[in-house]
């Protein structure tokens, strides 16, 4: 039997970059671009930090708006998740 997408466990880098989204679309009102996500999270490169975002898209949890636009990630709904006390999250 095939498993949903978004039955299985989200990745710990996928978790920073929902959360980062977050905290700046309520700080300021607007996604942040994808450099912003990428100095803010020490990722390697913009294409590390797509990839994460299809992830996300994939299994539902935003959306990317608008062909070509820029901050174009919109959350689709605030989910609590939760992780062992033993699993840091937070960014790097």
């Amino acid at each position: 039997m095939a498993r949903s997408l978004t039955a299985t466990p989200i990745g710990i880098r996928s978790l920073q970059v929902e959360r980062y989204v977050d905290q700046v679309v309520a700080r300021d009102g607007v996604a942040p671009s994808y450099r912003m996500i990428r100095d803010a999270l020490d990722f390697c490169d913009i294409a590390a930090v797509c990839r994460v975002v299809a992830i996300l898209e994939k299994r539902g949890r935003l959306r990317r708006v608008g062909r070509g636009r820029v901050r174009r990630i919109r959350l689709v709904a605030k989910q609590q998740l939760t992780w062992p006390a033993s699993r840091d999250i937070s960014a790097p």
